[in-house]
């Protein structure tokens, strides 16, 4: 990935709050997050397609860094 690149995400279906809490973690079934709109399934579907791009995107960069002098 060169610097300065933007990856837009998009996920149909899925509410604002898709992206705040990994996968199988127990929120989804609350009030706070039904109301940030979207349906369950694309909430779940985009929560892990999300995170799955995140902690590859993490682990590149982690994989990158410099070494310290």
């Amino acid at each position: 990935m060169r610097p300065g690149t933007v990856t837009n995400l998009y996920y149909p279906g899925a509410g604002h709050y898709f992206f705040g809490f990994p996968p199988n973690f127990p929120f989804f079934a609350t009030t706070f997050v039904a109301g940030m709109g979207g349906s369950a399934q694309a909430d779940a579907l985009a929560t892990e397609q999300f995170w799955t791009r995140m902690i590859t995107f993490l682990n590149h960069l982690a994989v990158h860094q410099p070494t310290p002098s």
